[in-house]
């Protein structure tokens, strides 16, 4: 894919071009940049994405969601101890909850795995969820791709616990881990319809608190025998249950490849839609930018209705 540039712009092309050179020789600075700049919705992202995508497919991708206080990023600071005692590479993209009047950042979720952060195989990274109600940004899977194209061996998704729907998370996750704790069982109920189902590993953390082999039974139970569903105790805080948790995700690892045909086809449709809709958004609400701002401006000044505008909008898209 190539993106036209006239003369004014030639120089923020070149720029580009070096920031993504440096990207391909593991510059860490051009990797932030880069993951800024999608987050951002920047006008050249699809540039970006489109010249590094042939270096993406490798990563195992790794959710990890559930309610707020569950202890995810102490678990997740525990998986990263345990992957890199096995000599490989991890990213983590903690979604954070953003505020409603800025658009940023309220949480620092990184902080808890900090220790990590000299690590030169470990690269954290917070993203504001702009309003996201499935628990990721809109931006989360774009800056997945540039991770897994920077060559890390694993990429960590820790959503905001919003609750059950938190389901965007298996549309880019390898393998969903749900983490609850022994306080959860009553809550459990509510949850069966939305996030209960996405999950392919269950863990029950701070299971040192009373209720957790009683939560522990009623999941197992929920699950009616699905034996490749496991459901684990953990106590991340002290490592217990951490590599059972890693022994369960490498079997998914195995399992991914099986089916990985089937799961890529779908993938890649549902990707193609989101940047088509991204970038259709992105125009819109850039008045420089829009084809359409023309029929905009006759909504607002009510010589078309909304509904007739966007009857034409679409019909102008799809030539029917």
């Amino acid at each position: 894919m190539n993106i036209s540039y006239d003369k004014k712009n030639l120089m923020g092309f070149y720029q580009i071009m070096d920031l993504i050179a440096k990207f391909l020789k593991k510059d860490r600075v051009a990797l932030s940049r880069l993951i800024s700049m999608v987050e951002n919705h920047d006008s050249s992202s699809l540039e970006i994405l489109s010249r590094l995508h042939h270096k993406t497919g490798h990563a195992f991708v790794i959710g990890v969601t559930g309610p707020p206080g569950a202890g995810k990023s102490t678990l997740i600071s525990e998986l990263i101890r345990d992957i890199l005692k096995k000599k490989q590479s991890v990213s983590v993209l903690a979604c954070d909850p953003s505020s409603p009047y800025s658009g940023g950042s309220v949480l620092g979720d990184r902080i808890r795995m900090q220790e990590h952060a000299d690590n030169d195989d470990v690269y954290i990274r917070s993203l504001s969820s702009r309003g996201s109600h499935g628990g990721l940004s809109r931006a989360t899977f774009d800056c997945v791709q540039l991770l897994d194209a920077f060559g890390f061996d694993y990429i960590i998704l820790e959503t905001v616990g919003v609750g059950q729907s938190e389901v965007d998370i298996m549309k880019y996750a390898d393998s969903t881990v749900l983490v609850l704790v022994p306080e959860s069982g009553d809550s459990i109920q509510t949850m069966k319809a939305g996030i209960m189902e996405i999950a392919d590993i269950y863990v029950i953390n701070k299971s040192d608190r009373p209720g957790a082999e009683i939560l522990q039974k009623e999941i197992l139970q929920m699950l009616q025998g699905q034996k490749e569903k496991p459901v684990l105790l953990t106590q991340a805080s002290s490592h217990q249950g951490i590599e059972e948790l890693a022994h369960e995700l490498q079997k998914n690892k195995k399992i991914k490849k099986q089916i990985e045909g089937k799961r890529l086809a779908e993938q890649r449709r549902d990707e193609t839609k989101k940047i088509i809709l991204s970038e259709l958004e992105r125009r819109i609400d850039n008045p420089k930018d829009n084809p359409f701002e023309k029929i905009f401006r006759q909504v607002i000044k009510e010589k078309v209705n909304p509904y007739k505008a966007a009857q034409k909008i679409i019909k102008s898209i799809t030539k029917k």
